[in-house]
């Protein structure tokens, strides 16, 4: 269903969503072979150390207990879920960024940046002058310090002159499309909603949330899943351009 998008040439922040959107990573049903590859990673680091814990079948199950996110969209921490799965006894904060670690690498096994990705961005920050913001959900809680690792290794990162700020849910403590995650990016940016603009692949938490706190957003549906969604939408990032 085609909706009107709404004309960008008077917007002075556009916050983007990450994953799947600048990023592609994975869609929800290819999550579980990941995150048993992630198990798996952790259970050999652990077996490295002579650190015991219990077989696959438990872990599994234990994981599967914890597959899921807070239904008022507060962050679930991943060491938590860590913690509860694998029952290890007074673990160091290194030793639970490690483990962190060793789960966050079966994810960026599988990333890659979307071609239009930096062209569009420069395009933006070069023609608008325009802010702009990353603003994302993490998976199963992981900690901001290991996306902002991926964010440099895409260019994507607050060193670039094209990147404003980047926010992620575990930096604020709930996940999109709860309310606090928008109105801390437009505390941090001295931006009112009217200003913005959100471009994100998720109906619910990049379109739903934004609209909500009165921010108009765009989806974009790369694959065109959501056609006959009655909202604004684009097929390709530098789609952008044909409404400013």
């Amino acid at each position: 269903m085609d909706t009107p998008v709404p004309s960008l040439s008077h917007k002075n922040a556009f916050l983007f969503d990450y994953g799947d959107t600048l990023v592609k990573y994975y869609k929800g049903a290819d999550f579980l072979p990941i995150l048993k590859k992630a198990l798996k990673n952790i259970s050999g680091f652990l077996n490295d150390l002579n650190i015991p814990h219990e077989n696959d079948e438990v872990l599994w199950k234990r994981a599967m207990q914890e597959n899921f996110e807070s239904k008022d969209y507060r962050v679930r921490h991943l060491a938590d879920r860590l913690l509860r799965i694998f029952q290890l006894m007074d673990p160091t904060d290194h030793l639970l960024l490690q483990l962190q670690e060793k789960f966050m690498a079966a994810i960026r096994a599988v990333a890659m940046i979307y071609e239009d990705t930096l062209p569009t961005l420069k395009r933006i920050k070069r023609d608008l002058n325009a802010k702009i913001i990353i603003v994302s959900n993490t998976p199963w809680g992981t900690p901001s310090e290991l996306w902002n690792k991926e964010l440099t290794r895409f260019n994507l990162d607050i060193s670039m002159e094209y990147i404003d700020l980047t926010v992620f849910c575990v930096d604020v403590g709930w996940r999109k499309p709860a309310p606090p995650i928008f109105q801390y990016v437009l505390d941090q940016m001295n931006v009112s909603p009217e200003e913005c603009i959100f471009i994100g692949d998720n109906p619910t938490w990049d379109v739903q949330g934004p609209n909500q706190m009165k921010i108009d957003a765009i989806l974009l549906d790369r694959e065109q899943k959501f056609r006959e969604l009655p909202i604004p939408a684009i097929n390709k990032l530098e789609g952008l351009f044909e409404f400013i």
